[in-house]
């Protein structure tokens, strides 16, 4: 029993730090893109204040969307030792 709660334990860690990830990995791509936008000088303010208030939704969607396919979750069938 201590087993199954012991790699329960690790299998939801590993899954709290893919979601982790996933959502850093989503607002570095959407802060590189405007900054390539504007060869990386001189983002208009506009632009940045946007992409703070589309993060928010973009991260529940994308969490949401992984969540409702079961994506975190077959992650495990491809790894293994």
């Amino acid at each position: 029993m201590e087993k199954i709660k012991n790699a329960f334990s690790k299998r939801t860690r590993n899954i709290v730090l893919f979601m982790l990830l996933d959502v850093c990995a989503l607002l570095i791509s959407s802060l590189l893109a405007i900054a390539l936008r504007f060869d990386f000088f001189n983002v208009p303010d506009m632009y940045l204040y946007n992409i703070s208030i589309s993060f928010i939704f973009d991260a529940g969607f994308l969490i949401l969307i992984f969540a409702m396919y079961k994506l975190y979750s077959r992650i495990w069938s491809y790894s293994s030792i």
